[in-house]
């Protein structure tokens, strides 16, 4: 999306398109993941959730079900089997040979790396 592209720091124009640049798109990614996680009070699946489907539609979906719980909402399909794609990876590289601190500190090393700068 482009105006969240921009929003984290990218430049999206007739002349560059920067979510086409490994390093900035992915410090961009990693700075919309933190935000999301953040706002959805550290909840994995709402913030996977939202970043595929957006912020808004999440927040929606919450407000007409009464519940933050994620196997409670209406949302698309492709949402919903991104979420359960993204355990199915984590089944893969078996994040369990991490240590739970190891991933703590992924998601604070995210947090602390966003500027959240709106432009």
């Amino acid at each position: 999306m482009p105006a969240t592209a921009k929003r984290f720091g990218l430049t999206v124009d007739q002349n560059l398109d920067q979510r086409f640049e490994i390093e900035p798109s992915t410090r961009a990614a990693m700075q919309y993941l933190s935000f999301l996680y953040r706002k959805f009070d550290g909840d994995i699946n709402l913030t996977l959730a939202a970043y595929n489907a957006g912020e808004g539609r999440v927040q929606r979906a919450i407000n007409r079900a009464g519940s933050r719980e994620f196997t409670k909402l209406t949302l698309p399909n492709e949402t919903v089997h991104y979420v359960r794609r993204f355990y199915a990876l984590m089944n893969l590289v078996d994040i369990s040979s991490l240590k739970r601190d190891r991933v703590d500190t992924l998601w604070l090393f995210a947090s602390e790396t966003s500027c959240n700068k709106r432009r």
